[in-house]
């Protein structure tokens, strides 16, 4: 499959016009038929992370580099977010979230820290 043909799937599964799609990535109507065709050999890495985001896919699977496609692989910008405020979390705080969580922390992440 060519990364035009899955971008037309995705944004069909949503149920999305390419009017829709372009308004959520903040790009004209015009940019999304020319993706969905192929005529865009090289699009900005911006507009594909943020694809894959709507899509709830990876940029890997968009760009149709492999073939599977899981959401529990692909992060939303919610738990992006949670990821990345737990790792700069003091040791308590990781460990509150964890028993919270009842997730049993990684030894070598501890000893680690």
């Amino acid at each position: 499959m060519e990364m035009g043909a899955r971008i037309k799937q995705l944004r069909t599964e949503k149920g999305w016009t390419q009017a829709e799609l372009a308004a959520k990535l903040g790009l004209k109507d015009s940019a999304i038929a020319k993706y969905e065709n192929g005529r865009v050999e090289n699009m900005k890495r911006d507009i594909i992370a943020k694809m894959a985001d709507l899509f709830g896919c990876s940029p890997v699977y968009l760009m149709c580099m492999e073939d599977r496609h899981s959401n529990s692989e692909s992060l939303s910008h919610e738990e992006h977010n949670i990821v990345s405020a737990y790792r700069t979390a003091p040791e308590g705080i990781k460990d509150s979230v964890c028993k919270l969580l009842d997730v049993k922390r990684d030894q070598q992440e501890i000893l680690d820290a």
